[in-house]
């Protein structure tokens, strides 16, 4: 929230306190706590370390990629760092003990979020090489699910991709569903939930990146809803604001003050396919004797085919936001990798700067003794390893979106949207249902109201941000 955007206002007056004073309040707030699944190198959760939000526990598959999170002090408890298999009972069992922990140690009554972002390979459009198995990954979102059941956090978020919901599932009842169903029919007795396909481009990350995301907030909490947890739309941001003032590179040239930027290497015969390209266009645009193209096993040139969204090989254009990256980022032939005026692909730190990574994070221990000389050996390591680009595969999900989503609650999940909300009940003569006084009413009168309350807060929030 931008103290600009409501200084002055009618309901500054109202409730007679400046925004100034109001945001402060935001921050004088209790400990806040969340758990992460399935959480990789830690990208996608990043933003709740920066608006100080403790970490339970982070689970993952792979300990090369806890390193990763590890080297970014994530967790205060080293036994916060659980590495293990999601479908087994001595994963979750180790993550039950570690929140337990913390209600002793913390005196952490209810864990405040738990955020998952289960692998998507199954479900996503850019996996055209499924295989019959992706039911069973796709069916990780429902270890999510039980964990949720479980911990009854007060919030829970799921993020992935656009066709989320959609996908089919094995759900805890044994019966094949869609995720939709499975988070419903489990869930929603003790969460309102409410979820939607965003493009991060429009929320003020630099990059395209269609998500779903799903939001439930637990019933009996007052004052709070999904809806007043989403992100408010900002404008767009577009490759020159946001990499525009980073160093022109040649062909393998690095930056002499930034390890994280410079060209990574390509068969330079590949040059001359790139180098005529206009922002927007691609290779397969080219003359003929230009096009991309391989050689068969006779010695034979062979012109390469262009992908069915024309997508490869293509510059990106200065003024509009990047497009959606992609796991190959570091390949030409890849979708929309190359350098809207310099003949490579993006660089490491354009790429973090596209996905709100900031420059604070870390991808090892060792990132502060990192030269520009020493980098690209530095880096070719951790990539063996799963590290810069294969551990972010499924989360290049961008953290400022969380970081906003985060900073917005404040120490009863009271934001300042709901603030709006209640004050508009009150001239209504309806504050007491807004409080949660439902002890009399059936759930499907509860329902009713609730979505009563939703209509009126997403009025609030088009006037916000207006």
């Amino acid at each position: 929230i931008k103290t600009k955007q409501f200084n002055d206002t009618e309901m500054a007056k109202k409730i007679k306190k400046t925004a100034s004073e109001i945001i402060a309040e935001l921050h004088k707030r209790p400990m806040r706590t969340y758990v992460s699944l399935f959480s990789s190198a830690g990208v996608g959760c990043f933003g709740f370390k920066q608006n100080g939000y403790e970490c339970i526990a982070t689970c993952e598959l792979l300990n090369e990629r806890l390193n990763v999170q590890r080297a970014n002090n994530k967790c205060r408890l080293d036994s916060g760092y659980i590495c293990g298999d999601m479908t087994k009972e001595d994963t979750k069992n180790r993550l039950f003990e570690e929140i337990q922990r913390w209600h002793d140690e913390f005196n952490i009554q209810d864990v405040d979020v738990v955020f998952a972002t289960p692998p998507c390979q199954g479900m996503s459009t850019a996996n055209c090489k499924k295989t019959d198995q992706e039911q069973v990954r796709n069916s990780l979102v429902v270890e999510a699910i039980r964990v949720i059941r479980d911990v009854n956090p007060k919030v829970f978020i799921f993020e992935n991709v656009r066709s989320f919901m959609k996908t089919t599932c094995t759900d805890i009842s044994g019966v094949d569903m869609p995720i939709k169903e499975s988070i419903f029919s489990n869930l929603s007795e003790n969460y309102y939930i409410y979820y939607k396909v965003l493009n991060f481009k429009d929320y003020g990350v630099p990059s395209s990146r269609p998500r779903t995301i799903v939001v439930g907030t637990r019933r009996d909490l007052r004052n709070v809803s999904p809806l007043n947890i989403f992100p408010c739309k900002e404008r767009e941001i577009t490759l020159r604001e946001s990499i525009g003032h980073l160093n022109p590179l040649g062909y393998a040239q690095r930056d002499a003050q930034d390890p994280f930027h410079f060209a990574r290497v390509y068969d330079a015969y590949m040059e001359e396919w790139i180098a005529p390209l206009h922002e927007g266009q691609s290779a397969f645009e080219n003359p003929d004797h230009l096009k991309p193209y391989k050689f068969d096993k006779d010695g034979n040139r062979v012109t390469l085919k262009g992908a069915e969204m024309g997508n490869k090989f293509r510059r990106l254009r200065w003024d509009s936001p990047c497009s959606c990256i992609a796991t190959r980022n570091d390949q030409l032939a890849s979708n929309d990798t190359i350098h809207p005026r310099d003949n490579r692909v993006l660089s490491i730190r354009e790429l973090m700067i596209l996905m709100t990574i900031p420059q604070n994070f870390k991808w090892s221990q060792n990132d502060d003794q990192l030269t520009p000389e020493g980098a690209e050996e530095y880096l070719s390591l951790i990539l063996s390893e799963e590290g810069i680009i294969f551990a972010c595969k499924k989360e290049i999900l961008c953290s400022k979106i969380f970081a906003y989503t985060t900073i917005r609650d404040s120490g009863g999940f009271f934001s300042f949207a709901s603030l709006c909300s209640v004050e508009k009940l009150m001239d209504s003569g309806e504050y007491i249902i807004y409080k949660g006084m439902f002890t009399d009413l059936s759930l499907d009168a509860q329902d009713k109201i609730i979505k009563y309350i939703f209509r009126l807060e997403r009025e609030m929030l088009k006037e916000a941000n207006k």
